[in-house]
C-alpha cells in the first residue's frame, strides 16, 4: 500500500509504451513515466515518492522532495501571484 507524501517501495505490475505501472494498493495503479523508471521489469520493486499533482492525481516520482509528510524544513518561495505563494520542494510542481 502506498502512503501519500512519503517514499514507498512499490511493485511493478506492467510496462507500457510511456509509463511503468505500479501497484499503489488503496491508491490504485500509479503511473511512473518511463523517463524516470530506468531498467525495470514486471515483478521488480522501485522506491518512489507519492504525491498529488495539480490535477489531484496520485503521482509517483523518483525525485526526492526537500521535505516529506511529517517533516519541517525551509523552502524557497519561487512565485507569488493572485492564487498564493508557491515554494520549490523538489518535484516538478511547486507547492
Amino acid at each position: 500500500m502506498a502512503d501519500l507524501g512519503l517514499f514507498n517501495t512499490l511493485p511493478v505490475t506492467a510496462i507500457g509504451e510511456h509509463a511503468v505501472l505500479l501497484d499503489g494498493g488503496v491508491l490504485g495503479e500509479l503511473s511512473l513515466p518511463l523517463a524516470e523508471a530506468g531498467e525495470l521489469a514486471v515483478g521488480d520493486s522501485v522506491e518512489v515518492f507519492v504525491y498529488r499533482d495539480n490535477h489531484d492525481v496520485f503521482t509517483p516520482t523518483i525525485t526526492a522532495p526537500l521535505v516529506q509528510r511529517g517533516q519541517v524544513g525551509w523552502l524557497k518561495i519561487v512565485e507569488v501571484n493572485n492564487s498564493g505563494a508557491f515554494a520549490h520542494w523538489g518535484p516538478s510542481k511547486d507547492l
